[in-house]
């Protein structure tokens, strides 16, 4: 009995070593389903990022790394960096940020001009209802105390904004009434 004990655990080991020597050269099952997974949520978010003219990595981060006229200017990436307060509370909604378009960024351009600084993030925001949203927005690189100013635009029209704060990768902005896009100028 102990021999053919003996001779069944040396053929499940050799057995083993033979399937171990076999599966290190194929891919593993999670990543198999890894990759299909990927594959899948590109496809899934691939027309509501074109629809928005953004990449698939930036719809789904909720993040801009480039705009339409400024290619080759060093913008800042940016995205939503926190808290939100609507009408002066603080709330769970998440900002959600757009490609402007081509002449929405000639204008930008037009009012980095007239602020006499340089464009370091222009982006839209996709509409909700507020009278005023102070919003902590994550922009990649930015130095604690650069001087920035901020400007909302409105039916065509540039404001001025409250700028609450500046801090490493974060600038912190008061908007009024429903802003459409946001524009960010050291000066």
């Amino acid at each position: 009995m102990k021999k053919l004990v003996a001779l069944l655990m040396v053929g499940v080991m050799t057995f083993g070593m033979a399937i171990s020597a076999v599966a290190a050269n194929s891919p593993s099952a999670s990543a198999v389903v890894a990759t299909t997974q990927t594959n899948d949520a590109t496809s899934i978010y691939a027309g509501s990022a074109a629809e928005l003219n953004m990449t698939v990595p930036e719809y789904r981060n909720n993040v801009i790394t480039s705009v339409p006229g400024l290619e080759g200017e060093a913008l800042m990436v940016t995205g939503q960096g926190g808290h939100v307060e609507i009408n002066g509370a603080p709330s769970n909604y998440t900002v959600t940020l757009i490609k402007p378009n081509k002449a929405d960024t000639d204008a930008a351009k037009d009012q980095a001009k007239k602020a006499k600084g340089k464009i370091v993030s222009f982006f839209g925001l996709k509409g909700f209802n507020f009278n005023t949203a102070k919003i902590n927005f994550w922009v990649s690189g930015m130095q604690s105390g650069k001087k920035i100013e901020a400007y909302q635009l409105n039916n065509g029209v540039w404001t001025k904004v409250v700028v609450n704060e500046v801090r490493k990768d974060h600038v912190v902005v008061t908007l009024t009434k429903n802003a459409e896009k946001l524009l960010f100028v050291e000066v």
